[in-house]
């Protein structure tokens, strides 16, 4: 398996690899390959080896409007149905 792997950097790098078919199939976020129109997403990796991305939020110091940009954090990261 070794002479056939390849081990790119990033995500898009990797779809990248698969796009031009110097890669027979890749593992990386579904977001990195979706613009790839030579792509066939076949569906996601099992559930028990997933790995959440985690995103963090903040406000400059230097902000026109601390006040909206708070609020929308908020909304961000407020359960929603």
């Amino acid at each position: 398996m070794q002479a056939k792997a390849l081990l790119e950097p990033n995500g898009s790098q990797t779809a990248a690899a698969v796009g031009t078919g110097a890669a027979e199939l890749g593992v990386t976020y579904v977001t990195e390959m979706m613009p790839d129109s030579r792509i066939e997403i076949v569906g996601p990796l099992p559930e028990a080896i997933q790995s959440p991305l985690l995103f963090g939020g903040g406000v400059a110091s230097t902000s026109a409007d601390p006040k909206t940009a708070r609020a929308f954090i908020t909304f961000a990261t407020s359960a929603r149905p």
